[in-house]
C-alpha cells in the first residue's frame, strides 16, 4: 500500500475513536437555564 493510504486509514481510525468522546462533551446541559441562573445568583452573594 502507498504511504498516503496508510496515513488516511490511521487518521480515520483515530477519528472514529474520538467520535464518542466528542459526543459526550457536546451533550452537556445548556449553561443558562432558569434554574442555573438562579443558582448562580444565589451562590455569587
Amino acid at each position: 500500500m502507498p504511504k498516503n493510504m496508510v496515513i488516511i486509514i490511521l487518521t480515520t481510525i483515530v477519528l472514529t475513536l474520538l467520535i464518542p468522546i466528542t459526543i459526550d462533551l457536546l451533550s452537556v446541559e445548556p449553561a443558562f437555564t432558569k434554574d442555573n441562573l438562579i443558582q448562580i445568583i444565589l451562590t455569587s452573594r
